[in-house]
């Protein structure tokens, strides 16, 4: 379903809108069980399975989305959560030229 999610959307308004609801529901909705599997790699040493990866797809089709003109505002935001993976949503980020996100992550 991720897959299909990052897949439909392309440069237009509308798809990036539903696009953006979508990702954004499914990420608040995961935040604490994602903040939980963080917590347990980060002391652990194991990132096999986490949440993380199970939605670094969706992360990285959000940060595309934000990096639009209509979400720039609200990029700083998401950036700021823990377990955007940096270095990806860095290259996103420069590529889209938004520098204040770019900030954030560094």
């Amino acid at each position: 379903m991720v897959k299909a999610i990052c897949a439909y959307t392309n440069q237009q308004d509308k798809e990036n809108e539903l696009c953006f609801r979508f990702i954004d529901t499914v990420l608040n909705q995961k935040h604490n069980a994602i903040m939980e599997d963080l917590a347990k790699s980060q002391t652990t040493g194991v990132t096999l399975n986490s949440s993380e990866d199970k939605y670094k797809d969706l992360i990285l089709k959000l940060v595309e989305i934000l990096c639009e003109k209509k979400y720039k505002s609200k990029a700083m935001e998401y950036m700021r959560r823990d377990y955007f993976p940096i270095e990806q949503c860095l290259e996103i980020c420069e590529k889209k030229r938004v520098p204040d996100a770019c900030a954030v992550l560094y």
